[in-house]
Parts: structure tokens; C-alpha cells; sequence
């Protein structure tokens, strides 16, 4: 099964090897201290199932196949990544402090009106 930049075997158990996941996948038993929310990780998929999440290289299963990923993010379902650019160039001026929706909406009407005509 091909992604554009991998392909994955067509067994149903692999190894994903020294992906980058956001740490709160495998809060509590992080393979190594987050930085900047997110680790690297082998993730051990079995019958198509996350079968286990350790540390790069730490113990990888003999006999199936492995797919490097060089770091590549891997995420736990879908991500809704999208940005918005009109946005990001107040964040150095006008964070949003609490992360809310709420919050957003105050710091970027402040920053309108300190910054706009």
C-alpha cells in the first residue's frame, strides 16, 4: 500500500520504525522526554493494530518486515492539520494564553485593534 513517500508491507504485522508521535500517544510510558510535545518512537503493528509503542531501535520482533520512517510524524487517526496564515504572523505579538477558541478570538481582536487600521 503506497502513501507517496512509503509503502507499507501488505502483511498485516510490521514495524514502524523511528517514527515521531505526539508524546500524549503514549503518555506514561514515553520512549524518551518529549520535545516540543512530540517523541520518537518503533511503533509494532500486529494484525493491523498498534501492537506496541517503544523507544527507536529498543526491541524490534524478528521476522517482520520494517518500514523505516527517518522521523516521519505518525499520528493515532485523522488530524485535522490545516493553518491559518492570516493568523500566524500575530502569534509572536498576540498569543492565544489558554488555547481556547475563546482566547483566540480576544487576542486576535486585540491585536486588530493595537495593529490595524
Amino acid at each position: 500500500m503506497g502513501f507517496g513517500f512509503l509503502a507499507l508491507p501488505d502483511a498485516a504485522d510490521y514495524v514502524l520504525q523511528d517514527a515521531t508521535v505526539p508524546a500524549s500517544l503514549v503518555a506514561g510510558n514515553a520512549p524518551a522526554e518529549p520535545r516540543d510535545g512530540l517523541v520518537r518512537a518503533d511503533i509494532t503493528v500486529r494484525d493491523g493494530t498498534i501492537g506496541a509503542v517503544t523507544a527507536p531501535g529498543a526491541s524490534t520482533p524478528g521476522g517482520l518486515a520494517r518500514v523505516p520512517l527517518d522521523g516521519a510524524m505518525v499520528f493515532p487517526c485523522f488530524v485535522d492539520a490545516h493553518t491559518h496564515l492570516d493568523k500566524g504572523h500575530i502569534w509572536p505579538r498576540a498569543s492565544n494564553p489558554d488555547g481556547t477558541f475563546p482566547g483566540a478570538l480576544a487576542a486576535v481582536g486585540a491585536d486588530r485593534e493595537r495593529n490595524w487600521s
